[in-house]
C-alpha cells in the first residue's frame, strides 16, 4: 500500500482515525455524516469538486511561495484553506481520514478516493499548465 501514490497518506490517515477511536472525542458519527455525501454524491461532481480543491491548494502554495510579506504568506494559505473547507470541495487526504474513521473501506469508497484523487491531481496541474503554456 505504501508504494501506491498515496499509498502513505492512506496509512497515515488510517493511523489517525485509528488514534482517535481510542481517545474520549468520538468521530465516527461525524466521519459517517461527512461520507454519507460523498457516497450520495456522482463520481462526476466528486471529480470537479476535487478539482476546485486542489485550484485552491494551488493558490495558497503559490501565494506563499511569492508573496513577499510574511503576513501575506499565511493569510494565502488560510485563506485557500479556509474557502475550500467552506465550499465543501473534495481534499482525497481528508476524506482517507473519513472513510477510515467510519469504518468504510470498500470498494465503493477506493472507488471514490479515487476519483477524488484524480480530480486533485487535474486540479494541480491546470494553473501551472496554463501559466507555462500562456507564457511562452
Amino acid at each position: 500500500l505504501l508504494l501506491l501514490p498515496g499509498g502513505a497518506n492512506c496509512v497515515g490517515a488510517g493511523l489517525a482515525a485509528a488514534l482517535t477511536s481510542l481517545t474520549r472525542v468520538s468521530v465516527s458519527e461525524t466521519a459517517a455524516a461527512f461520507t454519507a455525501a460523498r457516497l450520495d454524491d456522482s463520481l462526476t461532481s466528486l471529480f470537479v469538486l476535487g478539482i476546485f480543491c486542489n485550484l485552491l491548494m494551488f493558490f495558497g502554495v503559490d501565494g506563499y511561495k511569492s508573496i513577499k510579506h510574511d503576513v501575506g504568506k499565511y493569510i494565502a494559505l488560510f485563506l485557500s484553506i479556509s474557502l475550500f473547507i467552506l465550499c465543501g470541495f473534495e481534499h482525497c487526504v481528508a476524506d482517507m481520514f473519513y472513510f477510515a474513521a467510519a469504518r468504510m473501506i470498500n470498494g465503493e469508497t477506493m472507488l471514490r478516493l479515487a476519483v477524488i484523487t484524480a480530480g486533485n491531481m487535474v486540479g494541480s496541474v491546470l494553473l501551472p499548465l496554463s501559466r507555462r503554456l500562456f507564457r511562452d
